[in-house]
């Protein structure tokens, strides 16, 4: 008698000879789709963790970018020029060409030529209009909020929202050596 691994020795005719039978393989396939389900669902949360991760990096970036922009752009003014009006948010001061250039925080959109920085709440945006040229710095500014002291101290505090309903704030001090506009409105 000859025996093998996958064929049993029968005594009745009607059995089954080796194989696989449809129960096993419903449980095989069951249990194959569970596992496989479970792997999924582990993809699908780290991949979400890590779209929030770059999502919280990138949205930093855009906002130190801003600060470090700003920061740069005010050292190549002239700082004995520099005249802050609290009224309407600007700064204003002469570049390194004699000049007049506006740094605008109001919110309003501004047209003038050399306007290094303004910030648009409509559209939430930080741009530049050096050449009258509209140009975004950053987009997705919620709030910019502008706080003057007699010092010469410029606070900015800068709001951003991510794309996840999530908000951030950054607040810089710059040190400026305005010379005036520090009257009270009547």
């Amino acid at each position: 008698m000859k025996y093998s691994l996958f064929v049993t020795k029968n005594n009745s005719k009607n059995e089954n000879i080796g194989g696989i039978i449809l129960i096993e393989l419903m449980v095989t396939l069951c249990l194959f789709v569970l596992l496989l389900g479970f792997l999924l669902r582990i993809f699908l949360l780290t991949y979400t963790h890590w779209s929030k991760e770059f999502d919280h990096r990138n949205t930093f970036e855009e906002m130190q970018y801003a600060i470090h922009y700003i920061d740069r752009m005010t050292k190549r003014m002239d700082q004995q020029t520099f005249q802050y009006d609290k009224w309407s948010s600007t700064l204003t001061c002469k570049n390194y060409l004699g000049e007049t250039s506006y740094f605008d925080f109001s919110g309003n959109r501004r047209v003038d030529r050399n306007t290094y920085l303004y910030y648009d709440r409509n559209r939430g945006e930080l741009m530049t209009n050096k050449n009258k040229e509209y140009n975004t710095l950053i987009k997705g500014v919620k709030e910019l909020t502008v706080e003057y002291e007699n010092t010469g101290l410029l606070s900015l505090q800068l709001e951003m929202e991510g794309s996840i309903e999530e908000y951030f704030k950054i607040t810089r001090v710059f040190r400026i050596n305005p010379k005036g506009n520090d009257y009270e409105q009547e």
